[in-house]
């Protein structure tokens, strides 16, 4: 089964048929029990909460609400959400498929989705995250499980009853990416075991919109997480403008790849000569990895280059012209030894980019990021350089780091 309102069909049948022998009235909080209590010491002030797959309202919703807590619960099935409001009665129900839902951005202070996500077809989920990190304000929680292996199918007789239930799971590392891409810091994962298998269970948090990276295409936001594990896979504790080259490279996406195509400079060629200019670090790093100063330059450059070509995204082309007009860092001295011009570099992706041109990587369909859907112009780059502090936080948005107390490293090139 692969169409989603045939998918979302089966599920709310499912509840509607089964919902008393799912959950009854008088349930305990059972495995939810401890998950709760931690959110409810989290929410230190009366917070307006969102629980997403509400079900019949138990434990979740009622146990926040007796806390004095704003709930609004969003279910599919009728049949939960009439139970819910009964036995819920502070709290507001909504019976509706979440993911064609639209709240206002910042409306919740926390976020609970548990054992509902996986009821989400697939190509959908990540969509349903960026749309709950949109939602939640800033330093807002999310509490989420999720799928520990991949797997999507169906079971006849859920429940040993007359109605056939669906799911839909990715495995922990596409959830985790799928989490800083949407805009989540991970503060803490879990497996929570379920027969031969299991559960994952995720803390995590909206990292503050520093503004950043709001504008940036997918394909400019995975060359940051690229860039991440480049450093790691090099044990090196900082991210340094190699890193940021080894992204647009390895991510082979966009038209900085292609523009580094036409100069004939291959993933591998970058690799080994960044290798052979820096070497590997001694240990593997513990903990944020920090932006250097010459990375947070570039990110300013790649700002100033879709200015200067009147384009209101950041691509990887810009974070390549950025890269290029630094020329003082390890990721020029690389292309330069791997025989780039590179002012001639900076041609070729002019080349593929005219200025003015609404033909990049931003411009409109899927490849176009449609996360702030009015942006406002910024008038001078020096605006930006208030948020450059940000960026630190913002990293944390597109790939998990650890959050174990350990060494800040010294920044490197």
């Amino acid at each position: 089964m692969t169409d989603r309102a045939d998918a979302t069909e089966v599920v709310r049948r499912g509840y509607d048929a089964l919902s008393w022998r799912y959950r009854a009235d008088d349930a305990s909080a059972a495995n939810y029990g401890p998950w709760i209590d931690e959110l409810l010491t989290s929410l230190t002030e009366p917070s307006r909460v969102l629980d997403v797959g509400c079900g019949c309202g138990i434990p979740v919703s009622r146990d926040l609400a007796a806390a004095g807590h704003e709930v609004i619960g969003v279910d599919v099935s009728e049949v939960q959400v009439q139970r819910a409001r009964k036995l819920v009665p502070a709290a507001t129900f909504i019976q509706a498929d979440v993911t064609t839902l639209e709240f206002p951005s910042r409306s919740y202070d926390a976020v609970v989705s548990l054992y509902s996500i996986i009821h989400v077809p697939l190509q959908s989920q990540p969509t349903l995250l960026r749309s709950i990190a949109n939602w939640l304000v800033d330093d807002g929680l999310l509490l989420l499980t999720a799928g520990w292996e991949s797997w999507t199918g169906s079971e006849p007789s859920w429940l040993d009853g007359n109605a056939t239930m669906w799911w839909s799971h990715a495995d922990v590392d596409t959830y985790r990416r799928w989490l800083n891409e949407a805009g989540f810091r991970v503060l803490r994962e879990e497996f929570v075991p379920q027969g031969e298998t299991g559960h994952s269970l995720f803390w995590v948090r909206r990292a503050e919109r520093a503004g950043m990276f709001e504008r940036f295409t997918n394909d400019a936001r995975r060359v940051i997480v690229m860039a991440q594990e480049a450093a790691r896979r090099l044990d090196h504790n900082y991210i340094g403008t190699e890193h940021i080259l080894l992204g647009l490279r390895h991510a082979d996406a966009g038209i900085a790849a292609e523009a580094l195509d036409r100069l004939g400079i291959s993933p591998a060629a970058v690799q080994a000569e960044v290798q052979e200019v820096v070497g590997r670090g001694q240990l593997p790093p513990v903990g944020h990895i920090p932006f250097t100063p010459r990375v947070k330059e570039v990110i300013e450059l790649s700002w100033r280059a879709a200015a200067e070509l009147n384009h209101d995204y950041v691509g990887t082309e810009h974070i390549l012209l950025g890269l290029i007009s630094e020329r003082e860092g390890t990721a020029a001295q690389v292309l330069v030894n791997l025989g780039v011009d590179l002012d001639a570099a900076r041609a070729v992706v002019i080349g593929l980019v005219p200025a003015g041109s609404a033909g990049g990587e931003g411009a409109g369909g899927s490849r176009r990021r449609d996360i702030d859907r009015e942006p406002q112009r910024r008038d001078t780059v020096a605006e930006l350089r208030d948020e450059i502090d940000g960026l630190q936080g913002e990293i944390a948005r597109l790939r998990q780091l650890l959050t174990h107390h350990g060494i800040t490293a010294d920044p490197g090139d």
